[in-house]
């Protein structure tokens, strides 16, 4: 219930508007005029502070929604945090590799690269290790610094940012044709997740001598969401790979084998990929101890391949699909 107090106050400057306007007969009654404009004075002011409410709301959501991007911020970082606790393990593992790929070696071998068995050359623990690992290291979003080391231009466009004044409209015409853009102030998160370890893993299971990994692949190994930026890869065989979401953005793929590789929606930007199978296989093709399936199980691979335009230099292909695909196996088959 509305105190009378209340409907006085609010209703006395009406009052006397609707009296001016009433003449005579207002003066001699003003219960009437009073009583009539009370309710409309009442809803009047109630849809002004309803206004005031809707503006005090609006403005509450958005700090809501601030306070929920740093909330996420906070989990993603979080996760970086759980990863970087992992390197220890990962660092171990690299040591054992070493050791391993000296053991099966020799002091006195001159081979350009390293060339190891994982069923012969490494100790079953360490492969499980390696697998265990991987599917530890989960994907998170971390801090993206708004530079794209892949691409070329862009360390241009950046070093050219402090001199825009000097250049004129002629930085403006550079930026329409690289695709540079501005972005304001602020912490962002790159634009989906990605596990810089597990590409870390992947690079040192390769540079060690671990150029096969479908025994890895068989056991388990999870290589999804790896990200591979900058890695140059040869002479390796990833069939039946999990490698969906992957970044291989600046490249180089030469001679690999993907066949019936699981990439989904893996990045390639900016990438030289040549004499690298992505064909399904038959079952005569598939590397043990894979299962050599009836039929030919595709590979798995959708999403954008190439820079997004205007980046005047695209992902690069030379005799993708051959059959001519070497496959890597210490002794090295033809």
């Amino acid at each position: 219930r509305i105190p009378l107090e209340l409907v006085a106050v609010v209703a006395r400057p009406h009052v006397g508007l609707i009296a001016s306007k009433l003449g005579g007969n207002a003066s001699t009654n003003l219960g009437e005029p009073q009583a009539t404009c009370a309710g409309t004075a009442l809803l009047f002011k109630q849809n002004q502070l309803l206004a005031i409410q809707s503006d005090l709301l609006r403005e509450q959501n958005g700090r809501i929604q601030d306070q929920t991007l740093l909330l996420q911020t906070d989990v993603q970082l979080a996760e970086a945090a759980r990863n970087a606790a992992l390197a220890v393990e990962i660092t171990q593992i690299a040591a054992d590799l070493g050791q391993a790929a000296a053991l099966a070696q020799g002091p006195d071998d001159t081979r350009p690269f390293n060339v190891l068995d994982p069923a012969t050359d490494l100790d079953r623990s360490l492969v499980l290790r390696v697998t265990s690992i991987s599917l530890a290291l989960l994907p998170y979003r971390f801090i993206d610094n708004g530079m794209h080391s892949e691409d070329a231009t862009d360390g241009m466009g950046f070093a050219l940012q402090r001199r825009r004044a000097d250049l004129g409209d002629g930085y403006a015409r550079m930026a329409k044709h690289f695709g540079w853009q501005d972005r304001p102030d602020g912490t962002y998160l790159i634009d989906r997740p990605a596990s810089p370890k597990r590409g870390h893993l992947m690079t040192l299971l390769v540079s060690s001598g671990v150029r096969n990994l479908e025994l890895l692949t068989f056991l388990g190994l999870d290589l999804d969401y790896a990200m591979l930026k900058g890695t140059d890869l040869a002479l390796v065989t990833a069939q039946q790979v999990q490698l969906s979401y992957a970044d291989f953005s600046d490249s180089y793929l030469v001679e690999c084998d993907f066949g019936s590789a699981i990439l989904e929606n893996a990045r390639f930007r900016l990438s030289n990929i040549a004499r690298t199978r992505f064909a399904a296989l038959d079952p005569d093709q598939v590397r043990a101890p894979l299962p050599a399936q009836t039929g030919k199980p595709s590979t798995r691979l959708a999403g954008q391949i190439s820079a997004p335009p205007p980046s005047p230099r695209q992902t690069a292909f030379s005799r993708i699909g051959s059959a001519s695909t070497r496959s890597i196996q210490p002794p090295l088959a033809p």
